[in-house]
């Protein structure tokens, strides 16, 4: 069986469950994957206890085989698997994690919800990093840099595009 990797798999879920094509990752695939369903007015929602999850619907399943994370496309209550390209879960893997893709906002659509350019109020992308909260960010007058800081007692600065 040829080496599949999460990315690849996660891309080919998400390609399932929504019906188009999903872009290749340029970095961190759950990163990426975040932003660019943000972009639509989606989200990966986390689903806590998802070996025990139930759901009449998509989710998509972290699913451990053979010491590798796999990404699988599970449906219906109770949960089966519906897309798992590896076999990850008949070969006795074990569901790790998992999430839901759901709209952000229900008032607004997913095809070009926020416009066509990015004005005030435009989610333009996510940053993720800070292990707790964050409670204060600022961005630099160039708009090439942002500042994070978190309850945690971190900061972070962040290169934007």
């Amino acid at each position: 069986m040829p080496a599949v990797s999460f990315d690849g798999e996660l891309r080919e879920c998400l390609g399932l469950i929504l019906g188009a094509e999903a872009p290749e990752p340029e970095y961190d695939a759950l990163l990426f994957f975040r932003q660019w369903l943000a972009e639509r007015n989606l989200g990966l929602v986390p689903i806590e206890k998802p070996a025990e999850f139930e759901w009449p619907g998509h989710w998509i399943a972290r699913v451990r085989a053979g010491g590798d994370d796999h990404a699988v496309v599970m449906f219906g209550s109770p949960s089966g698997a519906l897309h798992d390209p590896t076999g990850a879960l008949a070969r006795r893997g074990t569901i790790e994690g998992g999430w839901l893709v759901a709209r952000l906002d229900l008032r607004l659509p997913t095809d070009d919800p926020y416009g066509s350019r990015s004005t005030s109020g435009t989610v333009v992308g996510l940053l993720e990093g800070h292990p707790g909260a964050v409670t204060a960010a600022a961005i630099s007058a160039t708009g090439k840099l942002a500042a994070t800081g978190s309850t945690d007692g971190s900061v972070r600065l962040w290169g934007l595009r």
